[in-house]
């Protein structure tokens, strides 16, 4: 399990909205991500960090 941090970018709004969560994998993070949509339905992508590494979720269509 790795501890992984999620900020939910709005377009045109203010500062990400900031989530932390532990999970397994980036295949779990990914999903997780995916899930933050519901949250916060006004994100257009997640920044998903663990550690030094980095990889963006984009809304899906």
């Amino acid at each position: 399990m790795k501890n992984y941090t999620f900020k939910c970018i709005r377009a045109g709004g203010p500062g990400p909205a900031v989530h932390m969560d532990i999970c397994a994998n980036d295949d779990d993070a990914r999903r997780r991500a995916l899930a933050l949509f519901d949250i916060w339905p006004l994100a257009v992508k997640v920044d998903v960090s663990q550690g030094d590494r980095h990889f963006d979720v984009i809304r899906p269509a």
